[in-house]
């Protein structure tokens, strides 16, 4: 039993070895793929989760920090898959459809327009950006 027990203290040991000594490059890699320091910080530090957590699994003959490093930029990878915005020039498409169905000299819709535009102009940039 006392085997188990000096694995576990080794694991962490190495586990706080490879945090220490990758964290800072691996997070400097993740925030050139995304240029937002929390979400960065975020897919490092899931990296380093999941090798906890898949560390019995893992192939200790090849390159740990390969690992780290392919690891980081699947995850900025997925990130920007799954976040990524509307293309921009189909929403154009689709605005311009529905613009064309609406007379431009209708004073009401420029009335709108200026209304939502005022309003958007008060707002955050992140959220004026999530709105637009």
């Amino acid at each position: 039993m006392l085997k188990n027990t000096e694995n576990i203290i080794l694991d962490e040991l190495v586990f706080e070895q490879l945090f220490k000594t990758h964290f800072q490059h691996l997070f400097n890699f993740a925030f050139q793929y995304l240029p937002d320091e929390d979400i960065a910080k975020d897919i490092t530090q899931n990296v380093f989760v999941k090798l906890w957590e898949h560390r019995t699994s893992i192939d200790t003959q090849k390159s740990v920090q390969s690992y780290l490093f392919t690891s980081v930029r699947n995850s900025c990878i997925n990130h920007i898959r799954d976040h990524k915005k509307y293309n921009s020039r189909i929403l154009d498409v689709e605005l311009a459809e529905i613009e064309s169905g609406i007379k431009t000299d209708n004073f009401e819709y420029i009335e709108l327009e200026q209304k939502i535009n005022k309003i958007l102009g008060t707002l955050p940039d992140k959220c004026r950006k999530v709105l637009k």
